[in-house]
């Protein structure tokens, strides 16, 4: 399932989350052939990388998220009008 988060999220966030999903990728995979502890990140960045597992070969991950837009939409000709006729009443 596809991670999905909100643009303003990203705005606050002080660092860039595009970098960070793809270095916690790459770190998965160098990981796949260690020992060691796996690699881990932010809860975001976790969850915005996929692990595909596939049959007689190592395991893939891909980022696999969605930003959505949730800035209020831009006020319509008319909500401008109403609003302009308001604060003159």
């Amino acid at each position: 399932m596809t991670f999905r988060i909100a643009k303003s999220v990203l705005d606050a966030l002080p660092y860039d989350f595009a970098e960070a999903v793809e270095a916690h990728r790459q770190a998965l995979l160098a990981h796949r052939f260690s020992g060691d502890a796996a690699p881990s990140a932010e809860a975001a960045v976790e969850q915005a990388v996929r692990r595909i597992r596939r049959e007689g070969e190592a395991d893939d991950f891909v980022a696999d998220y969605e930003v959505v837009d949730d800035r209020p939409a831009p006020a319509s000709g008319f909500d401008l009008r109403q609003q302009l006729l308001s604060a003159l009443r």
